[in-house]
C-alpha cells in the first residue's frame, strides 16, 4: 500500500529563519529608498547627482539598447505582464491549498525586487524631477500688447508659409519628407545645438512600439524609460504632431524629466529649427499658445488675439489639427469598446507617478500657465481697468527665438 505523502507545516520562527536574507534585502533595500528620498528633497542635491551619476547610468543604458530596432521597455512590460498574471494565478493556488509560508515567500521576493527596482529608478530618473530649471534659450522681456501683437503676427506668417511648402496627402495632412530613421537623425542632429553640460551627453533615437494600438486607445503619444535609456513613440501618431512628440522623450532621457519642461524643450529643437518640416511641426504643437500672450497682454481682451488667429489663411492647418484631435478623441483600436477605461486608468496613474515624483498639478504639469489680472489702475483716456500679467514660459520662449532672429 502506498503511503500517503503529507506537507510538514513549518514553524513560525523556522521559517522567519528561512525569510531571513529577503527580508533582510527588501529592509535594506527600502532604508535607501527612504535616504534616497530624503536627498531627493533638496535641489542642490538633484542638481549634483543628476550631472555626476544619473547621466552616466542612462548614457550607459542608451549604449546598451538604443541599437536594438525594437523597444526593450515594450517588451519587458509585456513579460512583466505575462509573469505577473501567472504569478497572480499560482499565488491564488497556493492560498487554497493553504500554502500560507511560500506564498509569503514570494511576497517577500517580489517585494524586494520592487524596492531594488525603486532605487534604480530614483538614480537613474527620479532627482532629474527635483534638479535646476531647464536653461534654455527666453526672453525676459515684459512686451506690451502692441509688441505681442507683432511678434506673433511673425511667427503666423511663417507658419502660414511653411504650411504652403508642404506636402499633403487627400485629407488635407502633411506627409512627413523622411522616413522614420532620418527623422530621428534630424532631431538628434537639432539637440546636440543644446550643449550645455545639464543634458545627458547621448541623445537616443525615438522608437516606434509595436502595440502603438493599446497607447492610441489609453492616448498616450509616448513615453520614456531612463533606466533602459528609451524614448518611445506612438507609430500611429500624426506626421504633424510626431516631431514633438519624439523630441520630447528624448528630451526625458536627456535628463529632462518635468514634463512642462520637456515641452519646452522640444519645442524649443523645432522652433529654432532652419529645417523646414521641423519648423512647421513646432508650429503646429505650439502656435496656439500666441494667443493666449496676446490676450493677458491686450488686458484680457480675445478681440486682438482673434483677430489675428481669424486668418482665412490658418483654416487648413486649423483643421489639420481638428482631425489630429478628433484621432485621439475617436480612436478605437482591438479592445475599443474599453477605451474609457484605458483612458482613465492611463490618466489616474500618469497622475499618480507625476505626483509621487513631486510634480503637484499630476497631469496638469505639462502645461507652461501664464498669468492675468486687475490691478487698481485705469486708462487715464479710456477708463479702462488695466491687467497685470505674466508670460508663460513658452511665451518667453518664442520671444527669445523671435528676438534672435530678427537680431541677427
Amino acid at each position: 500500500m502506498k503511503k500517503e505523502k503529507t506537507k510538514e507545516r513549518v514553524p513560525f520562527k523556522t521559517g522567519i529563519k528561512k525569510l531571513r536574507a529577503t527580508l533582510l534585502a527588501a529592509g535594506g533595500a527600502l532604508l535607501a529608498l527612504i535616504a534616497l528620498s530624503l536627498l531627493k528633497l533638496s535641489p542642490a542635491v538633484c542638481e549634483w547627482m543628476s550631472r555626476h551619476l544619473s547621466r552616466y547610468l542612462v548614457s550607459g543604458s542608451v549604449c546598451q539598447t538604443d541599437w536594438l530596432p525594437f523597444s526593450l521597455f515594450e517588451w519587458l512590460l509585456v513579460i512583466l505582464v505575462l509573469a505577473g498574471s501567472v504569478l497572480l494565478i499560482y499565488g491564488i493556488v497556493l492560498l487554497c491549498k493553504k500554502r500560507f509560508f511560500k506564498l509569503l515567500k514570494g511576497l517577500c521576493a517580489l517585494l524586494a525586487a520592487g524596492l531594488f527596482f525603486a532605487n534604480f529608478y530614483m538614480l537613474t530618473a527620479g532627482f532629474a524631477y527635483n534638479r535646476a530649471p531647464l536653461p534654455l534659450p527666453h526672453s525676459a522681456v515684459k512686451y506690451t500688447g502692441e509688441q505681442t501683437q507683432d511678434i506673433a503676427r511673425y511667427f503666423i506668417e511663417d507658419y502660414i508659409a511653411l504650411g504652403e511648402k508642404m506636402t499633403r496627402d487627400a485629407n488635407g495632412d502633411v506627409v512627413s519628407p523622411y522616413t522614420h530613421d532620418e527623422l530621428n537623425q534630424r532631431l538628434i542632429e537639432e539637440y546636440a545645438r543644446l550643449d550645455d553640460p545639464y543634458f545627458n551627453g547621448l541623445t537616443p533615437r525615438a522608437k516606434r512600439v509595436v502595440n502603438s494600438w493599446f497607447m492610441s486607445d489609453t492616448g498616450i503619444s509616448g513615453i520614456a524609460f531612463a533606466p533602459t535609456g528609451e524614448a518611445n513613440v506612438n507609430a500611429m501618431t500624426p506626421a504633424s504632431d510626431l516631431p514633438h512628440t519624439m523630441a520630447h522623450e528624448m528630451a526625458h532621457i536627456k535628463g529632462v524629466m518635468r514634463e512642462n519642461e520637456a515641452n519646452l524643450a522640444g519645442y524649443y529643437i523645432l522652433l529654432s529649427s532652419e529645417d523646414d518640416y521641423l519648423r512647421y511641426c513646432g508650429y503646429f504643437s505650439s502656435i496656439r499658445t500666441l494667443w493666449n500672450a496676446v490676450y493677458i497682454s491686450n488686458n484680457a481682451n480675445s478681440e486682438r488675439a482673434n483677430a489675428l488667429f481669424r486668418d482665412e489663411r490658418l483654416a487648413r492647418m486649423d483643421a489639420e489639427r481638428a482631425r489630429a484631435n478628433r484621432f485621439w478623441a475617436e480612436y478605437k483600436g482591438p479592445i475599443g469598446f474599453l477605451s474609457d477605461f484605458w483612458d482613465s486608468a492611463g490618466t489616474f496613474f500618469n497622475d499618480l507617478y507625476l505626483k509621487l515624483n513631486g510634480q503637484e498639478d499630476g497631469v496638469g504639469s505639462y502645461d507652461n500657465p501664464s498669468t492675468v489680472g486687475p490691478t487698481d489702475e485705469y486708462d487715464p483716456e479710456t477708463g479702462e481697468q488695466l491687467y497685470d500679467y505674466s508670460f508663460s514660459k513658452i511665451h518667453q520662449l518664442f520671444f527669445g527665438i523671435y528676438e534672435t532672429k530678427t537680431q541677427a
